[in-house]
């Protein structure tokens, strides 16, 4: 077992950017991966909204989304979905890392929240992290039972309205204490933006 304090976050909207089986893929991350580790399990409506579950210190962050919701610190004004990694108080001490669903996330900038990409560069200091990186796919190479804290986003701003019924159903049916809804997380229903990977859902 890792030493590491490790927070997980998964926004459903990562499941927009796989060709292949995303159903499946998804119904195994949330029933399998999730549902198989000891840590509590929030659910909250948008990503900035992790920072709730977030004051105590980890060591790693990882985050399995479509976006890398990272920017410069400099560009923070108003903490947001598309920023809250750059808004976390324990970064300065810790990793980051950005698990994306398809190549385009990055290398066509379809996933990147800061609008140069400048964060992964040698500048990457200039997001307050001690250290970023990416990875492309590869869930079953995440350490979910050493995670100390799993967040589950539903972003119905830009996740398959299905996906969200169907997680929420699974969670609802792990009749477990470790999952914690947030209020507006019990409510969410999908309400995707026109022009997002085909349009409204």
């Amino acid at each position: 077992m890792s030493k590491e304090r490790i927070a997980i976050t998964i926004d459903l909207d990562y499941w927009c950017g796989i060709l292949k089986n995303p159903t499946l893929d998804l119904v195994y991350t949330i029933g399998c991966r999730v549902r198989h580790t000891s840590a509590p399990i929030y659910v909250v409506k948008h990503h900035d909204e992790a920072l709730n579950h977030l004051h105590y210190r980890h060591d790693l962050l990882i985050n399995v989304d479509y976006h890398d919701d990272l920017v410069r610190e400099s560009e923070v004004k108003r903490v947001h979905e598309g920023n809250w990694v750059t808004a976390v108080p324990w970064k300065a001490h810790a990793a980051y890392l950005w698990v994306m669903p398809w190549h385009g996330c990055k290398w066509k900038g379809e996933g990147l929240c800061d609008e140069d990409g400048q964060v992964w560069t040698k500048n990457s200091r200039l997001t307050g992290w001690n250290r970023i990186w990416k990875q492309l796919r590869g869930l079953h190479n995440i350490p979910w039972k050493d995670a100390k804290t799993i967040i589950v986003v539903l972003s119905p701003f830009w996740s398959e309205n299905h996906d969200i019924v169907r997680v929420k159903k699974m969670l609802r049916d792990f009749n477990d204490t470790r999952v914690i809804w947030s209020d507006a997380a019990k409510y969410t229903r999908g309400q995707r933006r026109k022009g997002w990977l085909g349009g409204t859902s």
